[in-house]
């Protein structure tokens, strides 16, 4: 008799460990790394982190932060309603691209232009800026199809020489406010598509 009730006590003492084990595990957050997972839906109520090469067969819906450390392949509609930050390349492989609202080019910090510089642009928008009149020339596009947008926010003519790989229409003489627009139609090359006098 003493034996069955110590022995139903120890699994009484035994439940009740159990069940405080599993109620402090279940209050904790764990952290699992897998390497393949399929799953049918995926909703995420917070930030969502993906480290890895990622294909998503179906739509992809992010109203919160999203990062994605590695390649992501959507097959399907992705609706992102927040900002979207790409530090890599962000590549539109479909029929079209289709922007309902403005694009927003930021201008680029000003290139102050020396005699014979060469300019090398940071970005689609490129101030110039110079103390003198200057002739210089435009360095290399690195790809085609990059649209590359020179402005001149000084008083002073900033000329930029046409020349083997640069389809001008002559040589570009940006006056105070001036501006050219380019694309590169290959690596190495630029092609005038317009320029305003203003």
């Amino acid at each position: 008799m003493i034996a069955r009730k110590r022995m139903f006590a120890s699994v009484v003492v035994a439940l009740i460990l159990v069940a405080l084990l599993a109620s402090v595990a279940g209050a904790q957050t764990f952290w699992q790394r897998m390497d393949n997972v399929l799953v049918k839906s995926l909703y995420s109520t917070g930030a969502l982190e993906v480290e890895g090469v990622s294909t998503f067969g179906g739509a992809v819906n992010a109203s919160d932060d999203a990062v994605i450390a590695g390649s992501m392949t959507v097959s399907g509609t992705s609706n992102l309603v927040g900002n979207t930050t790409v530090a890599g390349t962000f590549s539109v492989n479909g029929a079209s691209l289709s922007v309902a609202k403005t694009i927003n080019v930021t201008r680029q910090g000003a290139i102050a232009v020396t005699e014979g510089a060469i300019i090398t642009p940071t970005g689609t928008f490129q101030e110039l800026t110079a103390a003198g009149g200057v002739t210089a020339t435009l360095a290399d596009p690195a790809a085609a199809g990059q649209t590359l947008i020179l402005f001149n926010s000084t008083s002073n003519a900033i000329t930029i020489a046409d020349g083997s790989g640069r389809y001008f229409a002559g040589n570009l003489v940006l006056a105070a406010y001036d501006n050219a627009t380019l694309i590169s139609t290959s690596q190495g090359s630029w092609m005038e598509i317009g320029r305003s006098d203003n």
